[in-house]
């Protein structure tokens, strides 16, 4: 898998994906940033439930667990959490 981050819409990032041992590169940082700057407001991702690293991702960059995002699915009914940001708070 490339490195790739869909374009935002209305603070929603479509998709943002790493290569195999891509991590750690500070990828992931300019992406969301990029992110942030565009949607200064706010920011919400949906990130797989089972995705730990990323979930531990946002929590570092400082993205929160909106509850009323929890129990969501994809259209497979994959579980997703919905980490998000409000301007300001980082």
């Amino acid at each position: 898998m490339m490195n790739s981050a869909l374009p935002t819409h209305d603070g929603m990032v479509a998709a943002l994906s790493l290569r195999p041992g891509g991590r750690g590169e500070g990828i992931g940082k300019v992406r969301l940033d990029a992110a942030r700057t565009a949607h200064r407001d706010a920011l919400d991702l949906s990130v797989f439930e089972r995705n730990a690293a990323a979930l531990r991702f946002c929590k570092r960059k400082g993205l929160r667990d909106a509850p009323t995002r929890r129990g969501d699915t994809t259209e497979k009914r994959i579980a997703t959490r919905g980490p998000c940001w409000r301007g300001g708070v980082q």
